[in-house]
């Protein structure tokens, strides 16, 4: 497993500022027979509010074991606490908009490091929040997107 640190832009109710998205790479074990001619599939994992891409490892081991490289993000709210005391509807719609600009930017940030993987049709792995920004992104990007 690897630790990326990839910067992105985030816009949430203030002008655009940046902020780390961390993920944790999830290489399977036949690595050696991914290739640009034969790409191995690729999973992004995107945890649940208050839950991060490490408390998913019994769905991370099984994907590996299927041969996907998994992109387990740490943080699927972007670090942006909800207001208990706000509507949370519009709160969490937010979030999913937020992270799934994460996942873009994270999936264009890792693929250049992993150009054996096949980015273009990728796995989406969601529970809870991570599947309304796994959701959103396959909404905003239908043709990098195999399954959600």
């Amino acid at each position: 497993m690897r630790r990326l640190v990839t910067l992105i832009p985030l816009m949430f109710c203030t002008p655009m500022a940046f902020a780390a998205v961390p993920v944790n790479i999830h290489v399977p074990p036949n690595v050696q027979a991914c290739t640009r001619a034969q790409p191995c599939p690729v999973a992004i994992l995107s945890p649940g509010y208050g839950l991060s891409g490490s408390d998913y490892s019994f769905v991370t081991q099984n994907l590996n074991r299927m041969g996907y490289l998994v992109v387990a993000l740490q943080d699927s709210s972007g670090g942006i606490a909800l207001d208990r005391g706000a509507p949370i509807r519009k709160q969490l719609q937010a979030m999913a908009r937020v992270a799934s600009r994460s996942i873009s930017t994270v999936i264009d940030g890792t693929a250049v490091r992993y150009p054996q993987f096949d980015w273009r049709h990728l796995l989406l792995v969601g529970h809870s929040l991570g599947g309304d920004s796994s959701a959103q992104f396959a909404a905003d990007n239908p043709s990098r997107v195999s399954s959600v």
